[in-house]
């Protein structure tokens, strides 16, 4: 069997392992990059805060991008749907950047990122579904969200 039905309860756990595996494979001048990747996944997102020891540029940027998607493709997965704070950046991620800009918050993990102003927001709906699902035996919470 090579590929794992998207959605059994083992699927993240295969994926995790997969990863760890082929990551840890990695050597040469693609170890530090893989080493990053191994730190930045959650289940099957990617989560880099890139900085570098002295200023951190485009390029080199640009660079741990073109790496990871090499590093990956030699696994046989695609890394999709870019995002960045940086406007230059974006644009070299995708075409539609020049249209949506910065300022269209993204869903990241299921919170919204405000790329302009590098916040995360708690959508409403989940605070109030989170709270609903809350016993609240002595109706505290309820007049607030009602």
């Amino acid at each position: 069997m090579t590929r794992v039905p998207f959605g059994t309860s083992a699927s993240p756990f295969l994926l995790t392992a997969t990863l760890t595996h082929h990551l840890s494979n990695v050597n040469g001048e693609l170890r530090s990059t893989a080493e990053l990747l191994q730190r930045g996944f959650y289940v099957d997102d990617l989560l880099i805060n890139y900085r570098s020891a002295i200023d951190p540029t485009i390029e080199e940027a640009a660079r741990i991008q073109e790496e990871a998607n090499r590093i990956l493709e030699d696994a046989g997965m695609r890394l999709r749907k870019w995002s960045t704070n940086a406007t230059e950046l974006q644009k070299s991620f995708d075409e539609a950047a020049s249209t949506s800009g910065l300022s269209e918050p993204r869903a990241v993990l299921g919170l919204l990122w405000q790329r302009d102003a590098d916040t995360l927001a708690i959508p409403v709906e989940r605070i109030l579904n989170f709270c609903h699902m809350q016993r609240d035996d002595e109706a505290l919470c309820t007049p607030c969200i009602s």
